[in-house]
């Protein structure tokens, strides 16, 4: 009998509290890199986050790979951080699309 209360227990503990915020790792820019200072064996690891990468870096890269095919992902990487800075009021880039004269 107490074994069955036990596991009862043990289960109700695990329900997901409500009130507490969902907590999600932040988006990669690029790979993360570790390098390895010379004449030791000390690595240092640096994280590449979108949200530590200065805007006109993150404007370059999208200029940069809006005509390359296959760079979809990191395309709208990079507009989910502008609308995520619009939001909470970091300055930010408006893009605006490229306008196409079509030879009629």
């Amino acid at each position: 009998m107490s074994f069955v209360m036990h596991i009862a227990v043990t289960i109700g503990m695990l329900l997901i509290n409500p009130e507490k915020e969902r907590r999600e790792m932040p988006t990669k820019f690029k790979p993360t890199s570790v390098t390895m200072a010379r004449g030791s064996t000390k690595k240092t690891v640096v994280h590449h986050y979108m949200k530590c990468t200065p805007l006109k870096e993150l404007v370059e890269e999208y200029n940069k790979i809006m005509d390359t095919k296959g760079k979809g992902k990191l395309r709208q990487k990079i507009l989910n951080e502008f609308a995520r800075r619009e939001k909470i009021g970091i300055p930010t880039a408006h893009l605006v699309p490229k306008k196409i004269d079509a030879i009629i």
